[in-house]
């Protein structure tokens, strides 16, 4: 079973307000996330893949 983790838990880690998850829900966008009946909810994996597919390196 994956960890789900609330959009307050899932804004937190990813260091921007819980509106913005909201909007990008709304756009079908940006984050995949997990309805159950009126509860909205995070897969971890999903947050560590988000942060990993906006990872820009630096070439020197």
């Amino acid at each position: 079973m994956p960890t789900l983790l609330t959009p307050a838990d899932a804004a937190t880690i990813l260091h921007v307000p819980v509106k913005t998850l909201a909007r990008w829900r709304f756009e079908n966008s940006h984050l995949p996330y997990v309805a159950l009946g009126r509860k909205v909810l995070y897969r971890e994996s999903d947050l560590v893949d988000f942060v990993a597919r906006n990872v820009h390196e630096v070439i020197q």
